[in-house]
């Protein structure tokens, strides 16, 4: 039986590789946890609780500290959400130094991710004179869930901006390479159908928080929610039963690389 929604993550991992779409999203193996996708999620949840700042402790900030007070708050609320999941990270395969070194590149990684928020807010504080007022202009909807009956597929998106009238849908991402790929693409078209089925229009622009290195957005339009509907349409097409040999391997570089393999390679090899 087919699943009832899709993502655009499922969506992905089918275009990357059938048989990994089986075994994750049909089979449901158990993945191996890595230090990415902890690493990843701890961020989101930094990123996420940022903008929980009460009233009151915007106004203790002053134009003279209010970029020290945010800076540290980034880094408070990091390390809490590292540590709230130490367990995790103590599971991997890694060592003592290894585990110091993700975790100050993500020290880092949160550091240039608010150098373009405070670039965002001095520019605002500059407009609107008022420093609670312009932090609050740019304070974002965050882990906004969708579905779409229609399209049979489901997202949260991890940021909706309004800002001088316009819409953004925003995700964020610890890659390395700072490129909007086209899995990226097809979750930002997905993101966007979404939006566009609730709320009748098309956001203005989709991209992403490359928190590594930059932001990258794009202007959303009707060629890219096409590519969207048509992506949801194909993988109903493709995804009708539970049989194994409905999805074929696709043998490509991340089957197995220099720094590991993927979860299900063992399992793959041996049918």
């Amino acid at each position: 039986m087919a699943r009832k929604y899709e993502s655009p993550s499922s969506i992905n991992t089918y275009k990357q590789c059938p048989r990994k779409y089986y075994y994750s999203y049909i089979a449901k193996y158990p993945i191996i946890p890595n230090i990415h996708l902890i690493r990843g999620n701890v961020a989101h949840s930094a990123l996420e609780h940022f903008y929980d700042i009460s009233d009151e402790d915007i106004e203790k900030m002053t134009t003279n500290d209010y970029e020290i007070v945010l800076r540290t708050r980034i880094k408070r609320l990091l390390k809490s959400f590292w540590f709230s999941n130490i367990k995790k990270f103590r599971k991997l395969d890694i060592s003592n130094d290894q585990h110091l070194f993700y975790f100050k590149e993500t020290q880092e990684m949160m550091q240039n991710w608010m150098n373009i928020f405070l670039e965002k807010l001095r520019n605002k504080i500059e407009e609107t004179g008022n420093l609670m007022a312009a932090f609050k202009s740019l304070v974002p909807q965050r882990e906004k869930g969708f579905v779409s009956e229609a399209f049979k597929v489901r997202g949260f998106i991890d940021v909706i901006e309004e800002i001088d009238d316009k819409i953004r849908l925003m995700d964020y991402k610890t890659s390395k390479s700072p490129h909007i790929n086209e899995a990226y693409k097809l979750q930002l078209a997905i993101y966007s159908l979404l939006y566009y089925e609730q709320h009748a229009k098309l956001p203005d622009e989709v991209g992403i928080y490359f928190i590594k290195h930059n932001e990258q957005s794009f202007s959303a339009d009707e060629q890219l929610l096409e590519f969207a509907k048509q992506e949801c349409k194909l993988m109903q097409e493709n995804t009708k039963t539970d049989d194994l040999n409905d999805y074929p391997k696709k043998k490509g570089p991340l089957c197995k690389y220099s720094t590991g393999q993927c979860d299900f390679y063992d399992l793959c090899m041996d049918k």
